[in-house]
């Protein structure tokens, strides 16, 4: 985050906080390998949306915790909490963990969990650019070529969605 912050003029950077709703899946006690193994086979054939992992969380306790965060990211959005005009640009980054991310996409973007199920985890670093496109709604499609998303897990439905939400009906 601090290495992001950085490249921004320091006049541009209206503030910074933390929260700790955008933290990663508590895994619980993972420590003993054989374990670790068993756990990750039984959470594949559950699925990893809605396995809780012994003593920790599942992927829907991250989603509970996802979809808080962002109601009141929408409701200080709205209400223009963050200070800028409806003239000015404003530009929210959220630096998070891959899983935290994934589900901050599905909510953001309404994705079922079986569109959940497909998506793959970003790596160390890697980043999503949500951008209002053309249509007006915000769309990875728009800062993403089809490809990535694909690579990403993206189905073509969920690849056609996000070019609608960029450009329009008329895009085709």
């Amino acid at each position: 985050m601090e290495e992001i912050i950085e490249t921004f003029p320091e006049e541009r950077v209206v503030g910074v906080r933390e929260e700790c709703r955008l933290r990663e899946q508590h895994f619980g006690n993972f420590q003993e390998m054989e374990t670790r193994k068993k756990i990750k086979r039984m959470r594949n054939r559950y699925g990893k949306f809605f396995y809780r992992v012994p003593d920790g969380e599942s992927s829907a306790d991250v989603h509970d915790r996802v979809s808080a965060f962002l109601d009141g990211l929408w409701r200080d959005m709205e209400t223009n909490r963050f200070g800028n005009g409806p003239s000015d640009e404003l530009n929210l980054i959220v630096v998070s963990h891959g899983l935290t991310i994934l589900l901050f996409l599905m909510k953001w973007f309404n994705w079922t969990v079986d569109q959940f199920e497909g998506l793959t985890n970003p790596g160390n670093c890697e980043y999503r650019v949500i951008e209002v496109g053309r249509n007006g709604e915000y769309s990875l499609a728009v800062h993403h070529q089809d490809e990535e998303l694909r690579d990403w897990g993206l189905s073509e439905e969920m690849i056609e969605e996000q070019k609608l939400r960029a450009y329009g009906p008329g895009f085709l």
